[in-house]
This record gives C-alpha cells, structure tokens and sequence, in this order.
C-alpha cells in the first residue's frame, strides 16, 4: 500500500506533469498537531449567506468597492454609495460617477470624513454631516488634471494622501475641516523616471508605489507636506496594477517586479525587503495578463490567512499559514471566489460581493452560493504513482474524506446523493480517462472512506485526478493504493 499525501505540491511548476496537480474550489489545510496520518487536508471554501440585495439601477450591479466607515458598512456599485445595516436595510446614500473604467473603487477614513477614488473619473468626500460631495476644491481640480487624474487615497496617522501619476497630495489633518481641506504647496513627486501607480499603508507608514520602485515615508509633521522619505526602505519591486496591493497579517502583498524581470506575487518583510509567494506554475499563468480589471484579496477563514489575486478567468489564492507552517508556497484556484473587490470584515462577518447587487456573508453553517441552484465544483489532482519504470496493477484506491455533511439537501438530487468522479492521466496530463464515480455519502450520512476496487493496470508515473460536483462541506485527507508491480 502506497500512502499519497494530497496537500503537496499543487501550483509549482508550469510544465506538465506538475501543472496538471491542480487544487480548485478547496483549500489547502496543514496539519498542526500529530492527531492525523496526514500532514494536512483539503477543505471546500466557504459557503455565503446572503445579506442584502441594492436596488437594480439599471447598470451593471457589480459591486467597485467596500469600505467600513464609524462601524458600518458602505458598498458602491456602478452609479451609487449604499448603506447596508448588519440586518440587511439598503440605504442609499447617493450617487457616484464610476464611468466607463473597469478598476476598483479605493476608499478609505481619517474616522470623521470617508474618502472615496474611482481612478481617474472622480473623487467623493462623505462624512455625516455634508453627505456624499464630489470634491471639487480648485486645488484638488489642478492635481486632478495630471495626466492620469486621481488614482487613489490613503489615510495615515489622520492625513489623507492622495496620487496621481506623478504626485503624492495630502489634504489637511482630521482636526481641520475633517481632513477636507487641501493646501497647494502641501506635495512631492517621488519618483523621476517612473510612473506613480498609488498610494497605501503598511505598518503604519505611507507606501509610494511605482512601476518599477517602490518607496516608504514616515510622518514628521512637518510643513507643508508632512511626510519624508525613509532612508534606504526602497523596494527594487515596483507595482504591475492598482488593484494588485493589499496590507494585510501586519504586512503587504502586491503583484509586480523590478527592471527586466516578470511580475510576480511579493510579500513585504520589512526594512526595504520582499520574499516572493508566488510559484514559477503562478506566474505562468498571469504572465499574459492586461490587469484590465482585477484586485488583490485578503481574507481569513478557519484560522487560514488568505490573500488571492483575481484576474479573469483565474482567481488564485495563497495561504499563508499553510505556506509558514510547511515552509513552502501553498496555493489553490478558485471559480466560487471570483469577486472583483476584496472581501471585508463588518459587523464581526466576512462580506463578499456577489452580482446582480447581491451581498453576503462568509457562513460556517451552510454550503450554497448567493443563487440555489449554484453546484461548486472541486477538483485536486495530486503527485506521480511511480513505478521505477514497471507497470502497476492497481487493485484499490481509497480516499480519505469527510463528505455526506450538509444540512440539508441544497440541488436535488445532486446533493442528495453526491459522487465524487475518478480520472487518470497517462501522458502527464494532457488527457484524462474516466474511471467511474462513487458515492461521497449520502445526505446526513458521514463516509470516511471511498473506494475504486479492482482498477487494472496502468503505465509508471500516472496522475490521478478527483471531481466532486456538490455543495457539500468536504474534507479530503489522503489517498492510499494498493498496487502490485508488473515483472513482464
């Protein structure tokens, strides 16, 4: 009996037969204790209960930004800036002109005035008191002007900062005017030779990104621009889009790369240092990407820290808990988690965008998507059966899971009675050959193990490949075989 461990190896490399150890629709899970034959799992993503739903405005009703301002929870779709209370009341604030540009709204506060950038269309201040107001300051406009227009904002240490493609701007300190009041003298250009791509936060000090640089500034209250450069903090890394950055596990993460070198996944580490996340099967698979609309995403989920990169039609997913306890890059595809804006915490619940002007939540206790009817589809694929050059006989596989769970039946009869679907691939992935499904477990049933008996032969170095077509919570652990050797 052979023993294959199925958390291992996914995303690695982009030539075949690594590219075909594919991990869609499940997570990678390391193990974090002794209590299992298995050093980690594959568990389905996360089901969504919807919250809310924003009126049909006759647009496109997906959603360009969230952002939670004095604990509650704002969403903006093309044409307008919504209110959602933690029961699901849809407020509408008013409107906003997104144009025809496919790039995520940036949005963030100084905790009395929220400060809202569609890239290069138009920029909103919202507080309480004076509601939603397109800015329209005559300094403001000068800086609008530049080639490129307002292309994000950020909030540090009660300053908004604002960029364009070559400024960095800052509007007053939250005790004047809120943070709405703008100076003209009160800017820098950080960069000569390069392309300003915006702003953000790390650890508490303003990020300059460029295109093939990226700088750190700290605040020294200075007048009229309060922030300096740190002195040898500059990433050899620029940036490869606006949406490709996002601070998160008291970090960042960004998609980019310096002078004569492909873009990758980068994680900051501190003191002008990166490591790279992203995997040679990763990068192969973005590398003729155009950035048109796309987003980097941050989540976590069951004690897994997430951060993904979406870029139609491939949505990927790092996990850096998995990545730091295994010391080696842990990724996962997902088609259930394509959302064009990041994931946001509010009212202590993770909320997804959906389309259609569907909101919901992350939910431990159910399986479906925003719509019944939806059925996601997890597949894995794990290492080579190797047979040092032998054909094998194979009498059993047998996988370990956790299936026939869910709470009640979500698709009938597909999840009345789900199956999990066996392939094999003798030529290194490029086809695959059906070797029947069996049963997961039926519904309110709890399968541990499921078997293909008496399998027949196959050529060294096969690939095995599993589909499950469910919305059934699954846990996948390991696979065993049980095989003889060929002598011929």
């Amino acid at each position: 009996m052979v023993r294959v461990p199925i958390d291992l190896g996914f995303y690695q490399s982009p030539s075949l037969p690594f590219a075909a150890q594919v991990c869609q629709d499940l997570i990678p899970v390391v193990s974090q204790g002794e209590g299992s034959s298995s050093r980690g799992a594959l568990f389905s993503v996360p089901g969504v209960t919807l919250l809310a739903t924003t009126p049909d405005n006759g647009q496109d009703q997906s959603f360009w930004g969230f952002h939670e301002f004095s604990n509650e929870f704002y969403a903006v779709d093309r044409g307008y800036l919504f209110k959602i209370s933690s029961a699901g009341l849809v407020t509408t604030i008013g409107t906003i002109n997104t144009g025809t540009t496919t790039e995520r709204a940036i949005i963030d506060d100084n905790g009395e005035t929220m400060a809202i950038v569609i890239p290069g269309v138009a920029s909103y201040f919202y507080d309480t008191t004076n509601g939603l107001v397109q800015i329209t300051d005559s300094i403001f406009k000068d800086f609008e002007a530049e080639a490129g227009g307002v292309t994000s904002v950020v909030e540090v240490d009660g300053y908004f900062l604002w960029s364009t493609n070559v400024s960095i701007f800052q509007s007053s300190s939250v005790v004047t005017n809120m943070g709405q009041t703008f100076a003209a003298l009160a800017f820098l250009q950080p960069f000569l030779k390069e392309d300003l791509i915006r702003v953000g936060k790390a650890r508490g000090q303003l990020m300059a990104m460029g295109s093939n640089t990226i700088k750190t500034f700290r605040n020294v209250a200075s007048e009229p621009f309060a922030f300096v450069e740190v002195a040898g903090a500059t990433i050899e890394k620029g940036l490869a889009f606006r949406g490709g950055w996002i601070d998160f596990d008291n970090s960042f993460f960004f998609w980019g790369g310096g002078v004569n070198e492909k873009d990758a996944a980068w994680r900051g580490i501190g003191s002008g240092s990166v490591s790279k996340v992203s995997t040679d099967a990763i990068d192969t698979l973005w590398e003729s990407s155009t950035y048109a609309s796309n987003s980097a995403i941050s989540f976590s989920w069951r004690g897994q820290l997430i951060i993904g990169f979406y870029n139609p039609p491939n949505a990927l997913f790092y996990n850096i808990t998995a990545s730091t306890l295994k010391a080696q890059s842990v990724w996962f595809s997902s088609e259930a988690l394509e959302v064009l804006n990041p994931p946001i915490k509010v009212y202590e619940k993770i909320m997804i965008g959906g389309g259609s002007g569907k909101i919901g939540y992350f939910d431990p206790d159910t399986n479906i998507e925003f719509v019944n009817g939806f059925v996601r589809t997890c597949i894995f694929a794990g290492r080579y059966l190797v047979g040092q050059g032998e054909h094998l006989f194979v009498d059993e596989i047998e996988l370990l899971a956790e299936t026939g769970v869910a709470q009640q039946v979500w698709d009938s009869p597909a999840d009345s009675n789900p199956q999990v679907l066996l392939e094999y691939s003798k030529d290194a992935g490029r086809t695959w050959i059906s070797k029947g499904s069996r049963s997961m477990g039926e519904y309110g049933k709890y399968n541990t193990l499921i078997r293909w008996n008496r399998l027949g032969r196959f050529n060294d170095k096969a690939i095995f490949r599993f589909t499950t077509t469910t919305n059934n919570r699954q846990a996948f652990t390991e696979m065993k075989i049980t095989l003889e050797e060929s002598f011929e």
